[in-house]
C-alpha cells in the first residue's frame, strides 16, 4: 500500500464484488507479509483476488487460501537463503 498508484486504485477505484487480477503474487507487496496483508485488505472490502500464476487463481476459496498459508510457511526459508546467498556474494567481492 506503499505504492501511491496501487493505494489509489484500492482507496478510490475498486468496490465491494469487483476482482483484482494480478500475474504474480509480488505485485501485490514487497514480500510475503505485505502480500498476506493486502490479500485481507481486499478480502475485507469485498473484493475477490485472481492470481494466474498459481494452480488455484481465486485466493478468497479456502484452497487459495491454503495456497497462501503454504508460502508464508516457506517465507522464513526463503528469507534465510537470500541473507546467506548475499553473504557469499559479498565475501567475494572482500566486503565484511
Amino acid at each position: 500500500m506503499e505504492r501511491k498508484g496501487f493505494r489509489a486504485m484500492v482507496e478510490h477505484k475498486l468496490m465491494k464484488g469487483d476482482t483484482l487480477v494480478v500475474l504474480k503474487l509480488d505485485r501485490l507487496g514487497r514480500d510475503n507479509i505485505d502480500v498476506q496483508q493486502t490479500i485481507s485488505l481486499l478480502l475485507d472490502r469485498g473484493i475477490s483476488v485472481h492470481c494466474l500464476d498459481l494452480p488455484t487463481k481465486d485466493l478468497s476459496t479456502s484452497e487459495g487460501k491454503l495456497m497462501l498459508a503454504m508460502f508464508a510457511a516457506f517465507e522464513k526459508d526463503c528469507i534465510r537463503e537470500r541473507t546467506i546467498e548475499g553473504q557469499v556474494r559479498a565475501k567475494a567481492q572482500g566486503k565484511k
